[in-house]
């Protein structure tokens, strides 16, 4: 935006002789395998001595950005088209950048070949934007404002058998000017993915961390629990409980253990679970926007949780019928 050394690296210079241009899109039609090409138009904004990028959003964009979360003021399309309003583009920094929702600004609006003075009231705020501000499609063509060499990204679709060979064209075609660059669904979703596999791996990893501990904890406190209790055991056998009585009974004491913690888990832990979810999401943090509930980890949680405890149980049982009754009866603490 303000690059003094290379002046035309910057947006107003680059709008004007515009390499994606509408001789670019129709180059890019006019390639084999291309199947759909659509555009989304960038503005350069002056407002006093600053300068920003501001996006064109269509309908169907801007609804999809008002849904990511983190936004902020009224995010109605339709009103914002009929008063011609603006959007920043960060809500995070909005109050950082001296600027609040409700507030009239005065500003000089350029698409590289015609410049319209534009004042309008911000009306909200989106998460995250490429831009600094935006603006709806209808506010743009009411400013007349509709230069067809201000595209600033451009979306390829293809057959997928048809990929790597559209791919090809369109990256030699990137490579060809230093303004543009290029890259595919594909790449992106895998590196979401990977992504979300790292941090998935990172928590999951603290949770298997805080699980042995818990479950250590829980494991001495049954120890604890027959150690001091071998007396009244042996006392019980003597006037009639059996092996396998005894058997259940440490078992259920264990479950009593067992089903507490799941229970806390599932009380406590879901609702905490989404509401960090949803501070991610309105925050605009790791772009969290759908909420999935983890029903296969809490069933291997819930089994592996129950299991260790069922073995637990089984060997406590075996430890205290190795000592005859009359040790247990005689064991003093």
């Amino acid at each position: 935006m303000n690059d003094t050394a290379y002046p035309e690296n910057n947006l107003d210079s680059i709008l004007k002789n515009n390499p994606l241009g509408q001789k670019t899109i129709e180059k890019i039609k006019g390639m084999d395998g291309v199947t759909d090409v659509t555009s989304r138009k960038y503005l350069y904004m002056t407002e006093g001595n600053n300068t920003y990028s501001v996006m064109v959003l269509n309908r169907e964009d801007f609804e999809k950005h008002a849904g990511e979360g983190g936004i902020l003021g009224d995010m109605d399309y339709e009103k914002a088209s009929r008063e011609n309003g603006i959007f920043y583009g960060w809500s995070n920094f909005i109050g950082d950048s001296g600027y609040r929702i409700g507030q009239k600004i005065s500003s000089n609006l350029e698409d590289g070949s015609t410049s319209q003075n534009y004042e309008a009231v911000i009306m909200g705020s989106f998460g995250s934007l490429d831009t600094d501000w935006a603006i709806t499609e209808d506010t743009y063509r009411k400013l007349g404002l509709e230069n067809a060499n201000a595209s600033g990204t451009v979306w390829v679709d293809c057959s997928q058998e048809d990929l790597g060979k559209v791919a090809s064209a369109l990256e030699q075609l990137s490579d060809e000017n230093d303004h543009i660059s290029m890259d595919s669904y594909e790449n992106q979703l895998n590196l979401s993915r990977s992504a979300s596999r790292v941090m998935q791996f990172a928590v999951y990893a603290f949770m298997a961390v805080i699980g042995i501990i818990s479950f250590m904890n829980m494991a001495n406190t049954m120890i604890i629990s027959i150690i001091t209790r071998k007396q009244e055991l042996g006392i019980l056998q003597a006037i009639g409980m059996t092996s396998g009585q005894l058997n259940r009974m440490l078992q259920m004491e264990g479950l009593f253990f067992s089903v507490g913690t799941l229970l806390v888990s599932f009380v406590i832990g879901i609702p905490a679970g989404y509401a960090v979810f949803y501070y991610a999401k309105t925050h605009s943090y790791f772009g969290m926007n759908i909420y999935h509930f983890p029903w296969i980890q809490i069933l291997a949680m819930t089994i592996v949780i129950i299991a260790l405890q069922l073995i637990l149980s089984w060997l406590l049982s075996r430890n205290v019928k190795k000592e005859s009754i009359v040790e247990r009866i005689r064991y003093q603490g």
